[in-house]
């Protein structure tokens, strides 16, 4: 299934440059790349009916949907910058010694466990 997720992949992507090119009235590109995109097809199909067999109902439909909740997770951890686009840095949401100190050295709280005492004072 991974293998047909790289291929829904590379199909948009594929897909996305002949686009370009017949919008541009770059023929003779658009038909190079639309050689490309049929061998990506020819290879989607093969692996499609290789998971129709192993069982798997619409393995194209479900590697589509699961690109674009991948997709948009990513986007998720994006946010726009100044200068473009930057991870979030989001501080650790879990608890314990080893957090709280991770959390105290990057100036997001105390390093008080929660009985009250510090486990690393010493």
């Amino acid at each position: 299934m991974a293998d047909l997720r790289t291929e829904v992949r590379d199909h948009r992507a594929a897909a996305h440059v002949v686009n370009r090119d017949l919008g541009h009235f770059r023929f003779g590109r658009a038909i190079h790349d639309h050689k490309a995109v049929a061998r990506i097809n020819k290879q989607m199909t093969i692996d499609q009916k290789g998971l129709e067999l192993m069982g798997v109902d619409h393995p194209v439909t479900k590697a589509k949907r699961q690109v674009k909740v991948q997709d948009d997770n990513r986007k998720d951890n994006m946010e726009w910058g100044a200068c473009g686009v930057h991870e979030v840095k989001r501080p650790a949401r879990a608890s314990g010694p080893f957090f709280l100190r991770a959390d105290a050295e990057r100036g997001l709280g105390g390093t008080e466990a929660p009985g009250g005492v510090d486990p690393w004072a010493a």
